[in-house]
């Protein structure tokens, strides 16, 4: 697993949120692109992050590491 991974991991389990389907789900953004940017964060969009972020609430710190 890549540490993006991980750090989405983390992050969903103190959401209880149990898999990456459901944070599609919660998202709005497709599974699929989900899975995608993943494994290349490099094509997450702004929006997405932002989305993302609003439900799991990374902390500044983790929020760079996406973002970088």
């Amino acid at each position: 697993m890549n540490d993006i991974r991980w750090l989405f991991r983390k992050y969903m389990d103190e959401k209880h949120i149990v898999d990456f389907k459901e944070l599609a789900k919660l998202t709005g953004i497709k599974y699929q692109t989900l899975l995608d940017h993943l494994d290349r964060p490099e094509l997450f969009r702004a929006f997405e992050i932002q989305r993302i972020n609003e439900i799991l609430q990374f902390s500044s710190e983790d929020l760079v590491k996406l973002i970088a």
